[in-house]
């Protein structure tokens, strides 16, 4: 069954609690004045969150923070483009 209504008649509390009880799998998109957020859940559970257009992978924060350089964020980015992430775990 898919949630429908109107947020404003949720607080955020009740609607994560919806999201929860129901066990819902998907990517809830909130847009406002100029972003994007996205809260994505598996199983009821909050599995990934972005604000904007930012990179949040492992290798992007690592790149961010300058822990690895420009060079090993491309290699990284472009092997988990082709691999599972069991796959990348392994490599």
């Amino acid at each position: 069954m898919a949630l429908k209504g109107n947020l404003r008649d949720f607080t955020i509390t009740q609607l994560l609690n919806l999201v929860n009880l129901a066990k819902k799998t998907g990517t809830l998109v909130i847009e406002g004045p100029g972003e994007i957020a996205r809260v994505t859940f598996r199983e009821g559970k909050l599995a990934y969150t972005q604000v904007g257009s930012e990179d949040n992978s492992l290798a992007g924060v690592l790149q961010r923070y300058n822990k690895i350089s420009v060079a090993q964020y491309r290699i990284l980015r472009d092997r988990a483009a082709r691999m599972s992430d069991k796959e990348l775990g392994y490599y």
